[in-house]
């Protein structure tokens, strides 16, 4: 996954870590916010009678619910790239005899 997600994100967003660490961060937080802001206002409500129930029921997958799953899988693109680019940059500050396993 590495070589096929990280490298060309590394690449759309700077390259060096320092670089992508930030546009990262702002990405991902950019992200929650437009994604709060499209869910808030078409929050589930109760229907008002028996029958308007039934046609909820019949659909569980609601665009709500797949504009959630969507915006969550991509946002976790960049949380991969985020923590990948921590991890890398915070082992190549500490000396190497210092490095453990």
């Amino acid at each position: 996954s590495n070589g096929l997600l990280l490298k060309p994100l590394c690449r759309l967003l700077g390259g060096n870590m320092v670089s992508i660490v930030a546009k990262a961060a702002l990405t991902i937080t950019l992200g929650y916010f437009v994604l709060a802001a499209v869910l808030s206002h078409s929050g589930p409500q109760a229907p008002a009678a028996a029958g308007e129930g039934a046609e909820v029921a019949a659909s569980p997958m609601s665009l709500q619910t797949i504009t959630f799953i969507g915006s969550s899988m991509v946002l976790s693109v960049f949380q991969f790239g985020f923590i990948t680019s921590i991890s890398a940059e915070s082992t190549q500050r500490v000396p190497k005899e210092m490095r453990g396993t």
